[in-house]
């Protein structure tokens, strides 16, 4: 399945969320089914905000050089309180989303 392939879009992850919200799901593995597409989703979002903010512009002027110094910085020293406001409450859910995913699974054990 495209949801948990690292290749994968965000905007296939979306769709693939918003198709199985739909079907019909009576048994337990339906419910862990939507949590973990949600998760995967959510994961991908929290990547794609933090990405987003390396993404640079090309060309040789010093601004372009300064930028992407500070970017490759940035990307070294990336940690979980660097994240903005938004990354940083998209990755929480995805880490409660997770959590609903595999908490079930460990208590039945």
């Amino acid at each position: 399945m495209a949801i948990d392939s690292p290749k994968a879009t965000l905007c296939s992850k979306k769709k693939a969320q918003d198709n199985i919200a739909v079907l019909p799901l009576q048994d337990g593995w339906g419910k862990k089914h939507q949590l973990f597409i949600k998760w995967k989703f959510l994961e991908s979002k929290a990547a794609a905000y933090y990405f987003h903010g390396l993404i640079l512009d090309e060309g040789n002027t010093e601004k372009s050089h300064r930028a992407a110094a500070a970017a490759l910085h940035a990307s070294e020293e990336y940690e979980v309180h660097n994240l903005l406001k938004t990354e940083l409450r998209v990755y929480i859910e995805s880490l409660k989303i997770c959590l609903e995913y595999i908490l079930p699974e460990l208590k039945a054990r």
